[in-house]
């Protein structure tokens, strides 16, 4: 353990334009022991950026503000010389959109994380991810890695009743757990796919629970939060002057995690010289710390996740096929929440019950009225979005027994269903295999399927045509939707 702690707090600028969310924040952060400096604009964030004398360590930004966004304010504080390399986290509460990510790290920004709002684990833990990895050790009052191993060691005697339960009564998720239960006594890796927000990291956690690593840890590691060099020392673990910065020896998540189960999400995010390391500890079970010589043995079952098609990315020469077929022991598929819209009530009540707890207020009710606006919503961010609008629902009710419709109108728009038949709602599984909605038409599916391959070919209608042995007027017609032929 590396005996150099940092003296003074880290300092957070957060820049949101409502006061509620800065408070959430703040308050989401308060065990990382951190000064919080705050600014209402972008134009606000930029005078307290050159008017303030210390180091400012971490900037978490919103990315929907009035004149300057997000994104805008970033780019500007690249171009300050005090600030260019201080990490910048953006920030959204607004669900669907997937250019978010690519338009942070185009502005700049070191990553991009939805709002939390109601489940703070995200946050916290990536922000303490940056400031262990700038510091090289985190200050006496964020925990230490043998503390951390023991947190999660003592997990299953959870500190409070809400802590990774699975909440769902439709079929779907049903077969999710009975397939849970025939692996538990098997240490194969597990390959967990849906779309973002699906509750992935709760499956893990789950599968955990009930294998025979139960009473070993479980950690967690987040392929697509960190570059290539950080991931590496955050898998592996580091020598003292391996790199500058590094003061003393680290741990890894792989040494963290041994006789227990390291949870690799967003592993489709990982660069090709990191799946040929990956590869190799799944294979050799061993390592060796960034900067060291010492191999290192390793008896860690490993669970990842994904969002992306990895079959299409091996096809596609981005993701190493023989690591895929190593991950990809046990599929596991996670529906999304508009196809299992009978889970939408349950999680209701019991998001209401985890923030009510935690405010330590009454739990509030929906008016049937407002249960029936949600389960018309289409949930592109599925579970998450859906957290995410009882939390706010909750905080602008300002704590009345009933919430009420004109508050959601007010966090999301009018939905009337249609967005059931969109043809975004189709998702592809671990195998690469098309899931469609149940409500698409068979001239949709034609529709999706031909653009589909009308865009693998570059959009070129000769190549599209000749792949799915048609002719050129056929697809013509397909892509229109006016054939099944």
């Amino acid at each position: 353990m590396n005996d150099v702690v940092r003296k003074v707090k880290p300092n957070i600028l957060i820049v949101d334009d409502l006061p509620e969310n800065i408070f959430i924040l703040e308050r989401t952060l308060k065990g990382l022991n951190a000064n919080f400096i705050q600014a209402s604009s972008g134009t606000e964030a930029l005078k307290v950026i050159s008017r303030f004398d210390d180091k400012i360590d971490l900037m978490l930004i919103d990315i929907q503000m009035p004149k300057m966004d997000g994104y805008e304010l970033t780019k500007n504080i690249r171009l300050i010389e005090k600030t260019k390399h201080v990490p910048v986290l953006l920030l959204s509460s607004i669900f669907g959109e997937t250019n978010h990510q690519h338009k942070s790290f185009e502005a700049g920004a070191s990553d991009f994380i939805f709002k939390p709002m109601g489940d703070h684990y995200i946050l916290f833990h990536k922000v303490k991810g940056i400031l262990d990895i700038q510091f090289d050790q985190p200050p006496k009052t964020f925990k230490s890695e043998d503390h951390e191993q023991k947190e999660v060691q003592s997990e299953k005697g959870q500190k409070t009743p809400f802590k990774n339960k699975m909440i769902s009564t439709s079929s779907k998720m049903e077969d999710v757990m009975k397939l849970i239960e025939q692996i538990r006594e098997f240490d194969e890796t597990v390959l967990i796919c849906g779309e973002t927000g699906t509750g992935k990291e709760v499956i893990a956690r789950k599968i955990h629970e009930m294998s025979n690593r139960a009473n070993h840890p479980i950690v967690s590691f987040n392929a697509g939060a960190l570059t290539e060099s950080l991931a590496e020392s955050e898998l592996f673990g580091h020598e003292k002057g391996a790199f500058t910065g590094a003061t003393g020896q680290k741990k890894g998540k792989f040494e963290l995690a041994n006789e227990g189960t390291l949870f690799i999400d967003e592993v489709g995010e990982l660069s090709l010289n990191m799946q040929v390391k990956l590869l190799r500890v799944l294979q050799e079970r061993e390592f060796e710390r960034v900067g060291g010589v010492e191999t290192i043995k390793t008896n860690t079952r490993i669970l990842a996740a994904t969002n992306r098609d990895l079959k299409k990315m091996v096809e596609q020469g981005t993701f190493r096929e023989d690591l895929y077929y190593r991950l990809c022991v046990i599929p596991i598929e996670i529906p999304p929440l508009r196809h299992r819209k009978e889970d939408i009530e349950p999680l209701i009540d019991y998001f209401l019950e985890k923030i009510a707890y935690q405010y330590k207020k009454d739990v509030p009710s929906f008016s049937k009225q407002s249960i029936a606006y949600l389960k018309n919503h289409s949930w592109k961010g599925n579970v998450r979005e859906l957290q995410n609008v009882i939390s706010r629902a909750y905080l602008l009710s300002h704590h009345k027994t009933s919430i009420e419709i004109e508050i959601l109108r007010e966090i999301i728009p009018e939905d009337n269903g249609e967005n059931e038949k969109d043809l975004s709602n189709v998702t592809t599984n671990c195998n690469g295999k098309i899931h469609y909605p149940i409500s698409l038409t068979e001239k949709e599916i034609v529709k999706f399927h031909s653009k589909l391959v009308y865009e693998e070919c570059n959009f070129n209608k000769t190549k599209t045509a000749a792949r799915l042995e048609i002719d050129i007027k056929t697809l013509s017609k397909r892509l229109e939707g006016n054939t099944v032929s």
